[in-house]
């Protein structure tokens, strides 16, 4: 059983690394995820769940996918493994929290958006913002600092 938990862990261990590391995997995955959804779009296919692009949300994916599979999949190794606590653990923390800080924003985008569009309409210089507007820079970059093992 160990070994299938070993096996089945490296498969979804990104949420576990560096945030730059594991923000540069959620985005490939995302991608990837699209990509798929592109295809059924394109052969009247119903498309499949995360993967339309038109709805996406990648801090809510991928908190999803830590708090549901890796988290309780991690703690589980942290109870018998004591270095799964000091050398995993806190980039699972680190992680958490830049997605929570990023849906805050997507949510604060989402609830923004309609009196920015109203106002855009009856003000020709206003930009409208949409769920592709990017991060601020500086909110990005926000909790990027991963911390070393045994730190938080």
């Amino acid at each position: 059983m160990y070994l299938k938990m070993a096996l089945h862990s490296s498969d979804v261990s990104n949420p576990v690394k560096p945030l730059a590391f594991a923000k540069k995997w959620a985005d490939l995955i995302v991608d990837e995820f699209y990509a798929q959804g592109d295809a059924e779009r394109d052969r009247g296919l119903p498309i499949s769940s995360f993967m339309d692009r038109n709805k996406g949300n990648l801090p809510k994916l991928q908190l999803g996918f830590i708090n549901f599979i890796v988290a309780p999949l991690f703690e589980e190794w942290a109870s018998v493994v004591e270095e799964i606590e000091e050398e995993c653990m806190p980039f699972l923390r680190v992680n958490i929290a830049y997605w929570e800080r990023r849906q805050k924003l997507e949510e604060r985008r989402a609830s923004a958006a309609p009196s920015r569009r109203m106002s855009a309409a009856s003000n020709a210089t206003a930009t409208p913002v949409t769920s592709t507007t990017p991060i601020q820079p500086a909110l990005a970059e926000e909790g990027d600092a991963t911390p070393t093992p045994g730190q938080e």
